[in-house]
């Protein structure tokens, strides 16, 4: 039901919020991740 609704109004609406759906707009963005010889010259 959550992809019919998704398909209808768009997963950023109203009515896939109501559904049980998060917006798309509301989910958290995935940080930037840092390059190993950085993660290595740290540690």
């Amino acid at each position: 039901m959550l992809a019919g609704t998704a398909a209808k109004f768009g997963r950023d609406s109203t009515e896939y919020l109501q559904a049980g759906g998060v917006k798309k707009s509301e989910r958290k963005r995935p940080g930037a991740k840092e390059a190993p010889s950085a993660v290595a010259k740290a540690a």
